[in-house]
């Protein structure tokens, strides 16, 4: 895949992950962009896991509901998808690898044909990754666990 530059979201556990991959593919350091964080559940309190789980199928199941956290499904795709776009316009040369969050990335995935938002969170494990072909935003393969 061969990525021309590393792009993270300002997260410390994205920003670290993005400075190990750079390093180890020989990459420029790796740059952190405003927009590419997690959906905000700032305000969400450390829950049982399985209902966290159950909160976060809510959320992808009423994507225009504020059901868990401070932003709606709808609202973390649009803000991720517009710094997606402005990474890319940044860097219109070569591949880039985005590293974010299992949420939002699965929001974009399955807006773009890869598959159901919640299911591809589930199926997505630490660290996983996309390989997106653009300019048609054709999924191409997920690869669920590293």
């Amino acid at each position: 895949l061969a990525p021309a530059a590393v792009v993270t979201s300002r997260e410390p556990k994205a920003a670290e992950t993005g400075a190990l991959l750079a390093a180890a593919l020989g990459l420029p350091p790796a740059e952190a962009s405003d927009g590419l964080g997690e959906h905000d559940r700032s305000n969400v309190p450390h829950l049982p896991t399985r209902e966290f789980i159950s909160l976060v199928e809510l959320f992808f199941r009423r994507p225009g509901e504020r059901v868990l956290g401070r932003e709606t499904a709808d609202e973390a795709l649009v803000r991720f998808a517009a710094a997606v776009d402005d990474v890319l316009a940044r860097h219109p040369a070569g591949n880039v690898a985005v590293v974010t969050h299992g949420t939002v990335l699965a929001l974009l995935l399955a807006k773009h044909g890869g598959g159901r938002p919640f299911e591809l969170w589930r199926r997505m494990g630490l660290p996983s990754y996309a390989v997106v072909e653009l300019p048609a935003w054709r999924v191409a393969r997920v690869v669920e666990r590293v």
